[in-house]
């Protein structure tokens, strides 16, 4: 299968879920029914979350009322800077995925691991597109990604993270957790052009053909399968430009299903087996008359994926990562009542309407008062077009009947409504308000104040949007886990990979380099890469430079500080290509380096002559001790065969009288 579909080429297999392919395709076409009903509001909401930030602020009502009456549609979009600015935060702060190891053994495999990780991200431009979810988060309040092999370019295939629009997602209408974590149904349903799926299944082309959504007129009534026809023009839209081309709606579908296993503990360790594998090896025992080994009966998810075209299944098998779908989401804050997540947006919108309803208002107030308009009396003028045409016209000449200057009146001018600015005021003010954004955070605070109170307002603000922040974070820590397990299942075990180490020299790893049996805890942290973590770093390395210059520090040691310095990367490897070549072939030292050295060799020296006298010391202790404590033994053994030889001779002396040698 190729990469357009999400699959994973071969990875699909006829194993796994019992479904027969008839009950299957039935199974998620309900399950599409049902994701669609659950989200029909949600949609039509997170449609026009995305209109407003691009500055379509009216609706076609509203615009065509306005266009009547001749007043202009104004629209100052200030919903739009504010979802920039919580993007552009999450950007410069961009997080990186670490494995940290559960035991000491495997620290080096959790090393290899996390910069495997690292490799497959750059690979996969994984920050871009994570940064393109985190926008539509922010926006409606879901983002979403597919993870994903692609072997179309690379024979070995390459880790894919793509970014795909929420109106192509599904997800199971029970799940409430943050990031959908309790969700057991997924799917993503996109339009193919029907060539383009028949060269992709042909054994399947007849079905493909059947199933076509638009070109036809029999097609038209099963159009309306799709968000953008179910929801009509406020609805979300799949983008098909070419919309005359046959076209296939394919539903990507993932699920997961529990399975009975029985987990046993013997000598040898933990194993799982299925429960009629167990049932032979009690038997088995049994008839040793052996004892059963510890067990306990458990429940485990496996999930599994299918591509579905109408009630025809085209592919179906196990997920690529069993613990869980690929189809991964981010959400923001939900709402309790219908189950729905929303962004910053929604609660922008009603301030950003009342504010450019105002604004209309008065500026039509403003424009109508200079001249209010002319109340005539028949026959005063003989052309009342003339007269209108003249009457505002700066030196301009108007024509009137005589006695006409008697029965014309100027109409009285219309005052601007009292507190209709300050309404106006409030509703601008209102759009930051209601999501916490403040001026320090847009960088558009005009007023005198501190450095550190104008920061402490930047945090305050990215406090209140934390809840954004922590299902990025979320979502990271699961995706984690899935690169892991698609590294250790799918990279070959022969390639090696390029990749750079803590001093800035390349290594060469692989995955063969990660055993099986080693147990990581995926955390996310804050990128030691990204903008404000190198400014804030740097600023408090600066003061301390002079002195870390006169200690000559290693290279390695210089790379980790000039790895936070705002000095470009270029310039940063050209500085440790020549410290390294400094230090292969050392010219002249410094004498007060030199010095500084030999005062560093002296306490050295010094310490380590002092952990060595009390390491002797100890032995000697030690050595001492166990000698006292063998003299202690042998004196009790002497003391215990004395007594034994005393009580001996007395039974001897006490025979002596009665022996027949005594005369």
């Amino acid at each position: 299968m190729s990469d357009d579909t999400g699959g994973q080429g071969d990875d699909f297999e006829e194993e796994g879920s019992e479904l027969e392919d008839e009950a299957l395709a039935r199974r998620a076409q309900e399950f599409k029914r049902k994701a669609l009903d659950h989200a029909q509001k949600w949609r039509e909401e997170a449609a026009e979350d995305y209109a407003f930030p691009a500055g379509d602020q009216w609706t076609r009502e509203e615009r065509a009322r306005l266009e009547e009456d001749g007043r202009p549609v104004i629209t100052f979009n200030r919903i739009g800077p504010m979802v920039q600015a919580v993007v552009g935060s999450e950007v410069n702060n961009r997080q990186e995925i670490k494995a940290i190891p559960r035991s000491f053994e495997d620290a080096g495999a959790a090393d290899v691991a996390t910069k495997l990780i690292t490799f497959a991200r750059q690979q996969s431009q994984a920050e871009d597109e994570e940064s393109h979810a985190f926008t539509d988060l922010v926006t409606c309040g879901m983002g979403w990604t597919e993870l994903r092999m692609d072997y179309s370019s690379e024979p070995d295939g390459e880790i894919c993270v793509d970014r795909f629009d929420p109106a192509e997602a599904l997800w199971d209408p029970a799940a409430r957790k943050k990031n959908l974590a309790d969700g057991r149904e997924f799917g993503r349903v996109r339009k193919w052009r029907l060539d383009v799926a028949m060269e992709e299944w042909p054994e399947k082309a007849a079905e493909l053909r059947a199933a076509q959504l638009l070109g036809s007129e029999d097609g038209a009534e099963q159009a309306s399968a799709l968000p953008r026809d179910r929801y009509g023009t406020t609805g979300f839209t799949l983008h098909d430009n070419e919309s005359r081309v046959p076209m296939v709606e394919i539903l990507h579908y993932q699920w997961c299903e529990e399975h009975h296993v029985v987990l046993v503990s013997d000598a040898s360790g933990r194993q799982e087996l299925e429960p009629e594998e167990w049932d032979k090896v009690r038997k088995r025992l049994r008839l040793l008359g052996l004892p059963e080994p510890r067990s306990v009966k458990q429940k485990r998810r496996k999930w599994y994926q299918a591509v579905v075209a109408g009630n025809v299944v085209l592919e179906r098998g196990d997920c690529p990562f069993p613990d869980g779908p690929t189809l991964r989401c981010m959400t923001g804050i939900l709402d309790r009542n219908t189950g729905h997540f929303y962004g910053i947006v929604r609660p922008m919108k009603d301030p950003q309407r009342w504010a450019n309803m105002f604004f209309v208002q008065a500026h039509h107030v403003l424009a109508t008062s200079a001249k209010s308009g002319l109340l005539i009396e028949e026959g005063a003028v003989e052309d009342v077009r003339e007269l209108e045409r003249t009457y505002a016209l700066p030196g301009g000449v108007s024509k009137l009947n005589p006695g006409g200057l008697n029965r014309i009146k100027e109409k009285m001018a219309a005052n601007v409504p009292a507190g209709l600015e300050r309404m106006m005021q409030f509703a601008v003010a209102s759009i930051p308000d209601v999501t916490g954004i403040n001026r320090e955070m847009l960088g558009l605070a005009d007023r005198e104040q501190a450095g550190v109170l104008e920061a402490q307002r930047k945090q305050a603000a990215q406090a209140i949007l934390a809840p954004l922040f922590d299902g990025l974070r979320r979502y990271r820590k699961g995706v984690g886990e899935v690169l892991l397990y698609f590294i250790r299942q799918y990279m070959p075990r022969d390639i090696q990979v390029r990749v750079l180490g803590e001093d800035g020299k390349p290594e060469w790893l692989s995955a063969a380099m990660l055993p099986d049996a080693a147990k990581y805890d995926i955390i996310v942290d804050e990128a030691p890469t990204s903008p404000n973590a190198k400014q804030e770093v740097w600023a408090s390395l600066a003061p301390m430079l002079p002195a870390i210059m006169k200690l000559g520090m290693p290279t390695a040691v210089w790379g980790e500080i000039l790895k936070y310095s705002p000095i470009p990367a270029s310039a940063v490897e050209r500085i440790m290509a020549a410290l390294q070549q400094q230090e292969q072939q050392p010219g002249r030292p410094d004498p007060e380096a030199q010095k500084v050295q030999a005062q560093i060799a002296g306490e050295q020296a010094k310490t380590q002559a002092s952990i060595q006298a009390t390491q002797m010391k100890a032995r000697a202790e030690v050595e001492a001790k166990a000698m006292t404590t063998q003299a202690d033994i042998e004196i009790k053994r002497a003391a215990a065969e004395a007594k034994r030889t005393d009580q001996a001779m007395a039974a001897w002396l006490r025979a002596v009288p009665y022996s027949p040698l005594t005369n």
